[in-house]
């Protein structure tokens, strides 16, 4: 059972679900949840999918869920019991195994687990504390323009005494390093807290070698750059430069995310730690690059050298530019322009929204999906309106029904867009986002504009006659008893005219969303009604006549009279004949004993 790791066993636990069952405190800022570092309160640990990502200058940048039970609990075997207790259903493990299976050694294993990672993560305190022994380390940094005093995050600078003590524990340690050299190493993440290999140089950026921590086909430099969360990430060519744009970030007061990404096929796939990012093409970047980042990032921004939003394509190949090193030429994003409100412009691409950046040339696309409202559909008993379109994402369409109150929140419309995703059958759709939280209030004005011009339709919740017996509705058309309204300019012309001589008109065939026995005994679906008469059986014309003088009896407020038709088949479809031009498509039992007794 120790052959698979720790991270395998416990991947279904829920980080959030796990600080609810044991009542910590939880708090909400700007979309993410947060909650108390269990060994210092004056920290907080912020809350993703499957991790806990520790504050900027935390004692830790990241843990496991099992790593926080240890320290609320203060030990792995404690953290380990309770896992048994509560979510053992939850545990993933091989066939014929338990977690009461050799406790001793798991623990041992999460212990030793994550001992390797501070032990690795220990590589950044020389350059961290200022160590007197760095003096050369620090002349690089003044010479690469890096601030010493940050760029820790980014990369370690040790010397070589430091360096084999650390990698003397590792599984393929190889040759020792000088121990009175300085190195620089470039870390290589899987996710926060688990290392995936490491790049031992020399001072001027030589490559000595590198050395593995753990399978991964997805490295990431520069990962614990990007502990803020919300800030925009930064995709760059190698590692020295993500090192001197997190430098310069800094030196703006701005501590952005600038990462380098490295992938390994054979490498064991994961769940990438990082949801969105921004990728600068050129013609030197590698199309194969462009290709990996968007299987990193489940949203991905490509804009230009000079920060435009574009797309990009790969150039021919030839005989001395094999396909593998085709680079990526950008190519200017089709977009179409809907308003501008205080100097910024907002278009719509087939990949989203994009805004203007306020005072410069640079576009931001702050939602990975569009919307569109179609028609207002009016529910007179509750007096709701609910705004009916669809959202595209990528290539999909995917039907949306938004209460008209939600359109004016942009975290409204985005939860509506994401429960319309997750009950859609397919599963490669991306979860619909606002990508930048500076720009969502232009989602709520985008749905506003769209409100001009879109008409009134007429929902449908309950059947039959309204109270004041004006109105008599069916799922797919309603007969108004008094005079249709002439052409207003809240009313369309198309509107008018689709009401005719005898006062029907079609309803919006929408149920309301809480009328679930409408939903499941009848349709909306238009019914074709036949003129010719004499293909109706005297049966059905009896029926017909009993039908007619139940809806006559319920104009006059009168209950109406039952009446008993032989049970056959005949019966049956006849009943269903008739009932289908009033929108049932099935026999509703309302008896007290079931159907077949």
């Amino acid at each position: 059972m120790i052959m698979l790791a720790a991270h395998h066993i416990f991947q279904d636990l829920s980080p959030l679900q796990i600080i609810k069952d044991l009542g910590l405190k939880l708090e909400e800022k700007n979309g993410s949840y947060f909650t108390p570092h269990p060994k210092d309160p004056t920290h907080s640990l912020r809350i993703n999918a499957s991790q806990f990502v520790g504050s900027l200058n935390g004692p830790t940048p990241g843990c496991e869920v099992v790593d926080f039970l240890a320290m609320q609990f203060g030990s792995y075997s404690k953290a380990v019991d309770y896992i048994v207790r509560r979510y053992n259903h939850l545990v993933s493990l091989p066939v014929g195994y338990s977690l009461g299976d050799e406790p001793n050694q798991l623990v041992e294993a999460l212990k030793a687990q994550r001992e390797q990672f501070e032990r690795i993560l220990s590589l950044q305190i020389p350059l961290r504390s200022q160590s007197q022994g760095l003096a050369d380390g620090v002349l690089y940094c003044r010479r690469k323009q890096l601030d010493p005093q940050h760029i820790w995050r980014v990369l370690y600078i040790v010397k070589g005494s430091h360096l084999n003590g650390v990698l003397q524990r590792l599984a393929k340690p190889g040759r020792p390093f000088e121990a009175d050299e300085t190195y620089l190493v470039l870390p290589y993440f899987q996710n926060f807290c688990r290392f995936a290999q490491l790049q031992i140089c020399d001072l001027h950026e030589k490559l000595l070698k590198t050395v593995p921590v753990d399978s991964s086909q997805i490295m990431i430099f520069g990962l614990h750059t990007c502990l803020l969360g919300k800030k925009r990430i930064q995709v760059v060519e190698s590692p020295h430069e993500a090192a001197q744009a997190y430098s310069a970030s800094v030196y703006a007061g701005e501590y952005g995310g600038f990462v380098h990404l490295r992938f390994d096929p054979q490498g064991e796939p994961h769940k990438s730690p990082l949801q969105s990012a921004r990728l600068v093409v050129t013609q030197q970047t590698d199309f194969q690059s462009l290709i990996n980042s968007r299987k990193v990032f489940q949203h991905l921004e490509v804009i230009d050298p000079q920060g435009r939003f574009t797309d990009a394509k790969a150039q021919p190949a030839t005989e001395k530019n094999q396909l593998t090193l085709v680079p990526a030429t950008p190519v200017p994003l089709q977009a179409q322009q809907l308003f501008i409100v205080n100097g910024v412009h907002v278009a719509e691409t087939v990949a989203g929204y994009v805004a203007t950046e306020p005072g410069t040339n640079l576009n931001c696309r702050f939602t990975n999906f569009v919307i569109r409202v179609e028609s207002r559909v009016w529910f007179e008993e509750r007096q709701q309106t609910y705004l009916r379109g669809w959202i595209r994402l990528r290539k999909d369409v995917v039907p949306l029904l938004l209460l008209n109150s939600q359109a004016q929140r942009a975290e409204a419309i985005l939860l509506e867009a994401q429960r319309a995703v997750d009950q859609v059958a397919a599963r490669n759709l991306p979860t619909p986002a606002i990508l930048d939280s500076v720009h969502k209030s232009k989602l709520v004005d985008i749905v506003q504009q769209q409100l001009d011009g879109v008409g009134k339709q007429v929902g449908v919740e309950t059947l039959g006659w309204s109270p004041n017996r004006t109105r008599f509705i069916t799922p797919a058309w309603q007969v108004n008893n008094a005079t249709p309204p002439p052409y207003t300019p809240s009313r369309t012309l198309t509107e008018a005219t689709q009401v005719n001589r005898d006062g029907q008109e079609p309803t919006s065939n929408l149920f309301h969303p809480k009328a679930q026995m409408l939903r499941q005994y009848f349709s909306s679906a238009d019914y074709k009604v036949s003129q010719e008469q004499n293909l109706v059986t005297p049966q059905a014309r009896f029926l017909i006549t009993l039908v007619a003088a139940s809806l006559g009896r319920g104009f006059l407020n009168l209950p109406a009279q039952p009446f008993k038709i032989l049970r056959s088949r005949e019966s049956f479809a006849l009943l269903q004949s008739v009932f289908r031009a009033l929108g049932q498509r099935g026999l509703a039992f309302v008896c007290a004993a079931p159907p077949g007794k």
